[in-house]
């Protein structure tokens, strides 16, 4: 994809320019920042060196560079100079890559949420020198800032006692983590309550659930995904069909040139937020690839395939890993990339076929959003309207023909701006998804880009001590890794090994998680979300809810029980039960808010399966026997397929599952395997699909 000059699309080239301490830093959010006349640093030891040395608090500001309402505080407020004054005489000021700094993100946003009950980005917090919040907020607008900053100013130096007793108190509640119990056992049952509860939630009309605005929410709808599958609930079924259908149809995805953008800002999906993030999209392509199988939906293949292809074509480079996000604006404003006028789709497409093609994709000259139209599919059967065959055939060819003149004509648009930034965790998720796209749909590319991405984080990512860094940019590695990033990682090295049976990606995943084991243990219960040695201005962590990306406990315990089933290491098992039962409470008390946790919770209680398909290289048999498994296997499986000869060497040390898996007098062979035994050997294409079309019973 071509990129004009990363800031030409946001910034005023006549405008003042200014030097700060931002200068020279490698995130492209902290760069557009540098040359703001507030006098910003990066968090760090000079900056809150100043701030203890001059007795003065430090304004942090989080924030990420594809961040719309960033942009607009950035030109209403930081790039002022009757704000720059004031703040640069009262205040330390420090600007920080959320992205980068997820630790830092998580502690002050459980301030700010704590303070004003809701939160957001930017976020906009005000400490004591020794890094304590006494006043928090989002987006403010330039007077009721300036009003805002002059008054805690003022407070500050009056009353800094009292700012001091009330910054130590809101930081003692945050440093705390809620108790564990280490005398429980986690309770499967209460799995069925939660999904119950989910019916409740649900929006009947749209889909999702009930909320104002509309966001895709991958892993609970894949958690409930593998429910249904175990349970067979028409309910549930039907609740997920609708939920994907809606985003599938709605201007969340983008229908032009794939890929799901951030959130819905309505109940109907139709209007997004614009902005494209990495983690959102390989969730969802992972969770549109699974569906596909469950529902055998033509829609759900072209959303997984489209979104897949986003992931390749859009934030990628050859021979690099994926890129983190595009920005919500370009030319200045929201989503202008995006948005289409009535006669822009006559003009590109012509007549009739243009005015038919308007209504099929909901554009009319009025528009739907400031004057201009975000496109959706909801005349197509699947989504809303359900045709005649034949008429639904025809429909979906114009649309096909025509979205490849509109790509066209869209690709001349200045683009919105790409985040170079390469976090660990998010293309650890995006492997996963990458993986079970080329199992899924045979896709070569697919599986090229894992493993370009995989050798690209162990290249450049790696640190001395076998550790990871979670940033990098052009090879550049900076910023400890946290627990999402070697969870991730791992799971994605894991998904990989299956697929190439290459021992080296096992033997990495196994690392990774190793290295987890020994240095993130939180002692009271499950793992905290940095190392020991980390920097923690209010204490460490323990990372238990579930938001856009899985928390890192939830990752984690998808790494080890993906490890378990390919190693057969009773020690993973042990080290889930003791992650859940520990939680088991909290779990219980926030529900569809932990649905990671529940996710391992549910496939640990299989039963789970390790199947190795053994065949000749020349034999289109084994080529059927794992078409049928990528079709039909539950989630709580895991499969690798061997030559005639089956695996010998290292890796079969690291999984001795492996050991004497091949074909029987020629004949390809299946195994079931689970924790070291083995059902006999299945050799027939009809006795593995009975066998899946049964369960899967052992």
């Amino acid at each position: 994809m071509s990129n004009k000059a990363e800031n030409q699309n946001r910034f005023d080239p006549n405008r003042p320019t200014f030097g700060n301490h931002l200068s020279g830093q490698q995130s492209l959010y902290l760069r557009q920042h540098a040359h703001n006349p507030i006098d910003w640093y990066p968090w760090g030891d000079e900056a809150i060196s100043r701030a203890r040395k001059e007795n003065k608090p430090i304004f942090l500001s989080i924030g990420y560079s594809s961040c719309h309402w960033c942009h607009v505080m950035e030109k209403e407020v930081f790039e002022k100079e009757d704000v720059a004054a004031l703040m640069n005489e009262k205040f330390i000021n420090i600007k920080v890559d959320r992205e980068e700094r997820p630790d830092l993100d998580i502690i002050y946003m459980e301030a700010v949420q704590a303070l004003t009950g809701q939160g957001g980005w930017p976020m906009s917090v005000f400490l004591t020198p020794e890094l304590k919040p006494f006043y928090g907020g989002t987006y403010f607008p330039h007077a009721r800032f300036i009003e805002l900053a002059r008054a805690i100013a003022e407070v500050f130096a009056a009353s800094r006692a009292r700012v001091e007793d009330q910054a130590a108190q809101l930081a003692e509640i945050i440093a705390a983590n809620p108790a564990f119990r280490s005398d429980q056992t986690f309770e499967i049952s209460i799995i069925d309550g939660i999904v119950s509860d989910s019916f409740a939630l649900f929006d009947r009309q749209w889909g999702g659930f009930r909320e104002g605005m509309k966001f895709p929410q991958p892993g609970k709808w894949r958690f409930l995904l593998h429910y249904y599958r175990k349970s067979g609930l028409p309910e549930l079924g039907d609740m997920i069909r609708k939920t994907l259908d809606m985003m599938a149809g709605g201007g969340i995805y983008d229908q032009i040139g794939g890929g799901f953008h951030r959130y819905a800002v309505e109940r109907t999906w139709l209007i997004p937020h614009f902005e494209k993030m990495l983690y959102d999209n390989a969730q969802l392509a992972g969770l549109y690839t699974e569906a596909w199988a469950v529902f055998d939906s033509p829609i759900y293949e072209r959303i997984a395939r489209g979104t897949l292809d986003f992931l390749l074509h859009e934030l990628s480079a050859p021979q690099e890993a994926i890129y983190s996000s595009l920005d919500a604006d370009s030319e200045g404003r929201e989503g202008s990339f995006y948005i289409w006028g009535y006669e822009e789709i006559i003009k590109t497409v012509g007549e009739p076929e243009g005015t038919q093609l308007a209504k099929i994709l909901g554009v009319t000259r009025e528009g739907n959003f400031e004057g201009g139209n975000v496109i959706s599919r909801r005349t197509v059967s699947g989504d809303i309207m359900t045709v005649a065959p034949e008429r639904e055939i025809k429909i979906r060819e114009m649309i096909d023909k025509n979205i490849r003149r509109l790509r066209e004509y869209r690709s001349a648009r200045p683009r919105p701006t790409l985040d170079k930034k390469i976090i660990a965790s998010w293309n650890g998720l995006a492997i996963s998804a990458l993986v079970q796209g080329f199992r899924a749909f045979g896709e070569a590319g697919y599986l090229q880009k894992a493993v370009e991405a995989s050798e690209y984080l162990w290249r450049y990512h790696r640190r001395p001590d076998g550790g990871l860094w979670r940033t990098s940019y052009a090879g550049h590695a900076e910023n400890a890794a946290f627990l999402d990033d070697y969870a991730c990682l791992a799971r994605g090295l894991l998904d990989l090994f299956e697929v190439t049976v290459n021992p080296e990606y096992l033997r990495r995943g196994i690392e990774l998680i190793n290295y987890t084991l020994a240095n993130f243990r939180n002692p009271e219960g499950c793992f905290c979300m940095a190392e020991t040695a980390a920097e923690n201005p209010l204490g460490r962590k323990v990372d238990f809810w579930d938001g856009p990306t899985p928390s890192g406990n939830a990752a984690l315990l998808s790494a080890l029980h993906r490890a378990a089933l390919l190693t057969g290491n009773e020690k993973y098992y042990e080290e889930i039960d003791r992650c859940l039962s520990s939680a088991g409470d909290l779990i219980k008390q926030m529900g569809l808010e932990m649905s990671g946790w529940l996710d391992t919770a549910l496939l640990c209680n299989g039963p789970d399966y390790t199947v190795v398909i053994a065949g000749g290289k020349n034999d289109d048999r084994p080529r059927r026997l794992i078409d049928l498994y990528c079709r039909s296997a539950p989630p709580y499986a895991c499969m690798i397929a061997v030559d005639e000869n089956g695996l010998t060497g290292e890796a079969v040390d690291l999984a001795p599952i492996l050991d004497g898996k091949t074909t029987l007098q020629g004949t390809p062979a299946v195994y079931i395997c689970r924790k070291g035994a083995c059902l006999n050997p299945i050799l027939s294409l009809d006795e593995f699909a009975r066998r899946i079309r049964d369960g899967w019973s052992y």
